[in-house]
């Protein structure tokens, strides 16, 4: 996928910083957003292979004004990954805001396809973040985040089915919490809590890529095993 447009929506530390480096490697580059400007300009700054852009994605004005910018530099993406979200821990006895948990998770991620469909070139790819506390039910998920994963897998999946005419696949990994960046010779195990950001890159990279043609609508556990546990 050498010389393609990636978009990273929602570019932060240490994944997007993790993505955005694998892309490059590959010869892509990486069109990282955040409504953060200073981080953009920082890796931008030591990273010359890759733009940015600043706007806040959870909104319908910073989607409009990422598709304005787009269409202004007629650029095309072939691949988006998506690493918007929110998170807290709560219960039934003790519920926090779901439903403003439900917009990042789940309609900001929605909307952003949406809006962006006439910015994709020929075969595109969109990669989701979902969570490996949707792989399997257990009483000490946090409640309102696991129901907005389970959300998340679901439009995952109708997206794809939507989408697959227009040759736009539609995936989602299943992480686990993420353990800052990969450092030599400290292996990632079965198991672990943490998976580093370098390793969940790579999945992702893979799933951004024409060589995963053949995965559509998956929701793919990343997470060394952990859900199984």
């Amino acid at each position: 996928m050498s010389g393609k447009y990636i978009l990273i929506a929602g570019f932060g530390l240490p994944m997007g910083e993790a993505l955005a480096e694998r892309i490059i490697s590959d010869g892509c580059i990486p069109l990282i957003v955040s409504r953060t400007e200073s981080k953009l300009r920082d890796f931008v700054s030591k990273n010359d292979k890759s733009i940015y852009f600043g706007a806040d994605l959870s909104t319908e004005a910073g989607i409009k004004s990422l598709g304005d910018f787009l269409r202004m530099k007629n650029i095309k993406i072939s691949g988006m990954a998506i690493l918007l979200g929110g998170y807290f821990t709560d219960r039934i006895d003790s519920p926090g805001d779901v439903v403003n948990l439900l917009k990042i998770n789940v309609a900001a991620p929605m909307q952003l396809v949406s809006g962006l469909l006439d910015n994709m070139q020929g075969s595109c790819s969109v990669v989701l973040a979902s969570s490996f506390v949707t792989l399997v039910p257990k009483p000490n998920n946090p409640l309102s985040y696991t129901v907005s994963k389970y959300a998340l897998n679901g439009l995952v999946q109708n997206m794809a089915a939507e989408l697959v005419s227009r040759n736009v696949r539609v995936n989602a990994v299943a992480i686990s919490a993420i353990g800052g960046r990969k450092i030599k010779d400290n292996q990632f195990r079965l198991g672990d809590q943490n998976a580093s950001a370098d390793d969940i890159a790579e999945i992702m990279a893979f799933l951004l890529s024409e060589k995963s043609f053949l995965i559509d609508g998956a929701i793919i556990p990343v997470d060394g095993g952990l859900w199984l546990r």
